[in-house]
């Protein structure tokens, strides 16, 4: 099946390119990058921790991500991640918190929170549908039990 395939390698290859890109985005613009932390509805404890931690975190998940013999540990950090800001999206979304801040300083800066959503959504099942390929065609590979 050829699509699936495609799928299973442009994965870790198109999360990679996203992740690189937004990583690289906030260091370019670090400062910026702080000061939209900051305006986030985290604990003062966290933001401090946020705003190294993030950009590293998708480096890291880039790095994982290109490599074939570590793109499954990169989709699983994927899913992680993706599941925790689209967790936040949604909150801000649907107006849980009293005050909503700027959008994080990408080229995505002039989506709406609700837009956010969507494309977050879109590539944690993106992800999500990765591993399953891998796990089942992981499956279809191992040889029979004697």
């Amino acid at each position: 099946m050829k699509s699936k395939y495609w799928l299973i390698e442009l994965t870790p290859f198109i999360l990679g390119t996203l992740f690189f890109y937004t990583a690289f985005d906030k260091l370019t613009d670090y400062d910026h990058f702080k000061w939209q932390i900051n305006n986030q509805p985290f604990s003062n404890k966290l933001k401090p921790v946020l705003a190294p931690a993030l950009p590293t975190a998708e480096l890291l998940l880039t790095f994982l991500l290109i490599w074939p013999r570590t793109s499954l540990i990169g989709l699983y950090g994927s899913a992680s991640l993706l599941s925790i800001f689209t967790m936040y999206t949604a909150l801000l979304s649907f107006n849980f918190y009293n005050h909503l801040p700027c959008p994080y300083p990408t080229a995505f800066d002039y989506f709406s929170w609700p837009l956010h959503l969507v494309m977050n959504l879109f590539f944690l099942g993106m992800t999500l549908t990765g591993l399953y390929f891998i796990k089942t065609e992981n499956k279809t590979k191992r040889p029979p039990l004697p």
